[in-house]
This record gives structure tokens, C-alpha cells and sequence, in this order.
């Protein structure tokens, strides 16, 4: 009894970090309030794991700062850089990007690299953040971690969820070399071909050693 409240005072803890601290409860129980908070990524088990970070004002700033500097790069070099999907802009999609390295930086404490790049592969940087850790943020809470055919089979494949100024969730991850045990898919049926892995089929947090 002793443990499980400790578990829910830290659960209010968190949610209170998150702005959610007055909101109401739904009568479902604590139980499966718990399993909610699980699968959201914000609670562990048999301690509460936050597996979140909200960017500070300064640290929205840094990205945003970062994003701008890249398009001036891409327009100056001649790089056509933009995997923008939808009413989504390029700016928009870089910025979620930058945003989602940033804050898993901040919640691993791996540097995040933040290297200024070109579109041409052969000056991309070889991770985002620590040794061989690649950040994918999701628009969509359900999406799936995509492994193109481009990407090194050597490094780590972190999925997020989320964009400033809410959290944003680390979603868990999977090695390279795993993802591409997964279906390949093409267009029309996904917006661009790639291995594709459900949320399901992800190692939770933390991530590997030697990431």
C-alpha cells in the first residue's frame, strides 16, 4: 500500500509538471488510469518514468533559431530539402523535427548534434543526438517508426510524439537492423516507401546502452 501511493503521489507530481494537475479524472479507477498514463509514455513501472521533456522558452528559441539557419543553408547551397507532407510546411516540418532531437536530448542527456547539413548524403550527420541515435517524430499519436532504405541499419531509431509548446513523447525505439525485418511499403499506400514498425512492436525506454 505504502509503494502504491508513493506511485500515484508521483503520478499527480507529473501531471502537475504537464499542466494537468487540476484537470478532472474520469471514474474509470486508478488501475486503468494508470494504464493510460503507461501508454501515453509518461509513468513506468514499478516507478513513474516520465519518458517526456517540454522544451523551455530558451530552448524553443535554439530551435527555432536552428530550423532557420538550415532552409538559409539548403536555399544557398542548392539543396532541395523539403519532405513536407500535407498542409504541413517545410519550416513546420523541420522545426518538429529539431524540436523532437532537442527535447531528447534534454530527457537522455545525449548531446544533440545538431550539425549544420546539406541535403546531399554525403554530408548528412551520422545521428541526431549521442553516438547513433536517429529521432522520428509523428504528427499523428498513432503513427508507425519508418526505416528507409537510405538509413544505416547501425543505429538506434527513437519514434516520438509531439511538437512545443506541448511534451514531447518518446515512444520507444528499435535497432536498424530490426526495422528492417518489418513490411516495406510503397506509395499510395504510405506517403513515402520505407520499413514500417507499429508503436507495439518498440522497445520502451530507456535506450541501449552505447546509443
Amino acid at each position: 500500500m505504502e509503494q502504491a501511493t508513493r506511485e500515484w503521489e508521483l503520478i499527480l507530481a507529473r501531471r502537475r509538471e504537464i499542466g494537468q494537475g487540476d484537470a478532472p479524472w474520469n471514474s474509470r479507477g486508478a488501475g486503468q488510469q494508470w494504464i493510460a498514463l503507461r501508454t501515453i509514455g509518461i509513468t513506468g513501472d514499478p516507478v513513474v518514468q516520465p519518458n517526456s521533456y517540454t522544451l523551455t522558452d530558451e530552448e524553443v528559441a535554439e530551435v527555432d533559431a536552428h530550423t532557420r539557419a538550415i532552409i538559409k543553408y539548403n536555399t544557398e547551397h542548392g539543396y532541395k530539402d523539403n519532405w513536407a507532407i500535407g498542409s504541413e510546411s517545410d519550416y513546420e516540418l523541420k522545426f518538429r523535427g529539431y524540436a523532437a532531437e532537442k527535447a531528447m536530448s534534454r530527457l537522455t542527456g545525449l548531446p544533440w548534434r545538431k550539425v549544420m547539413f546539406g541535403t546531399g548524403f554525403k554530408e548528412r550527420k551520422a545521428c541526431d543526438i549521442g553516438r547513433r541515435v536517429e529521432v522520428r517524430n509523428i504528427r499523428q499519436r498513432g503513427g508507425s517508426l519508418a526505416f528507409k532504405r537510405k538509413d544505416d541499419v547501425g543505429h538506434v531509431y527513437l519514434l516520438t510524439y509531439g511538437k512545443p509548446p506541448d511534451p514531447i513523447l518518446a515512444l520507444g525505439w528499435l535497432e536498424g537492423d530490426e526495422l528492417v525485418t518489418f513490411p516495406y511499403l510503397e506509395p499510395p499506400r504510405v506517403p513515402f516507401a520505407a520499413h514500417f514498425a507499429q508503436q507495439a512492436a518498440l522497445h520502451p525506454m530507456p535506450l541501449p546502452d552505447g546509443a
